[in-house]
């Protein structure tokens, strides 16, 4: 189950209320909804091979669910980021390394894999470029290399690269560093 909280400025708990079934692994993020209410982003694990699968809830500003919906990916599908898009939808990085295009009711317009299969790859943050394409930062585990990924609008590559760095270990953190002096 997920607890989602309404908090206010002074950091008094305004509402909550728990989503979720026994399917329902973990929330992963939540974010603004386009002009209101909210987009909660879950793990479901509803499925005869028990893989994850992102589940999309829907939420107003009270906090009442207005739809859900899960998108069956092939494979184990583990979002880790979303960011909103220019055409009102939203893009999804994950394991793997995957990224994910949906329109505003979480209909999968899109879904790509990159890389190769040799590395355990998880994107940390994916945000759209000024060319309406997507990069997306991330690290391999145990190693401490910077994956990156380019595509165009549609999720075409323009490249996937992977970097070597002196850092110690990753922090996500850091990534929305390096993808925000990549865009400007």
């Amino acid at each position: 189950d997920i607890l989602v909280m309404n908090i206010d400025s002074s950091g008094n708990v305004v509402q909550s209320k728990i989503f979720g079934n026994s399917y329902i692994e973990s929330g992963i993020e939540i974010i603004k909804y386009l002009d209101n209410g909210w987009l909660l982003i879950a793990i479901d694990k509803n499925n005869v091979q028990h893989l994850s699968q992102p589940h999309f809830i829907r939420l107003d500003d009270s906090l009442n669910v207005l739809w859900n919906k899960k998108i069956l990916t092939p494979g184990n599908y583990y979002p880790t980021s979303i960011s909103t898009t220019s055409d009102s939808g939203f893009i999804l990085s994950g394991n793997a390394p995957e990224l994910m295009k949906i329109d505003s009711n979480a209909n999968c317009q899109w879904w790509g894999s990159y890389g190769t299969s040799g590395f355990n790859v998880i994107n940390w943050k994916v945000l759209q470029t000024k060319d309406n394409g997507y990069i997306s930062c991330g690290s391999i585990f145990a190693i401490t290399d910077v994956s990156l990924i380019k595509t165009n609008s549609i999720g075409y590559t323009g490249c996937f690269d992977i970097v070597g760095t002196n850092y110690p270990s990753m922090n996500p953190l850091l990534f929305d560093s390096v993808i925000t002096i990549n865009l400007v």
